[in-house]
């Protein structure tokens, strides 16, 4: 069987790992909501930040292995930091979405 809290893990430290490459961490005014999760706190409910983008799956991307691409969503209140995953571009395989940190819209 799959281990679905596990693999909700890896993808929220790949997701951690990601905004730490791209802008070290959390840009200011971000609050973390994936570090709980990755030091699996019993209760930090994974499924609220860890999940797959709505649609079919994409194309087949045959010279790429691995994509993740940092973007934010703008929400009437909050704002919110993300990480789009997408695992063995070149199988058939979805667009994990990892939410991984919020602030206050300003």
């Amino acid at each position: 069987g799959v281990d679905f809290g596990s693999f909700g893990r890896f993808l929220a430290k790949t997701a951690y790992v990601s905004c730490f490459a791209e802008c070290r961490g959390a840009p200011e005014g971000f609050r973390d909501l994936v570090l709980g999760i990755i030091l699996g706190k019993p209760d930090q409910i994974i499924t609220h930040v860890v999940g797959c983008t709505p649609g079919p799956i994409p194309e087949l991307e045959p010279e790429v292995p691995h994509v993740g691409i940092l973007h934010v969503i703008e929400k009437e209140e909050e704002s919110y930091l993300c990480v789009d995953l997408r695992l063995f571009a070149f199988l058939p395989s979805p667009i994990y979405r990892v939410v991984v940190a919020q602030r206050p819209r300003q």
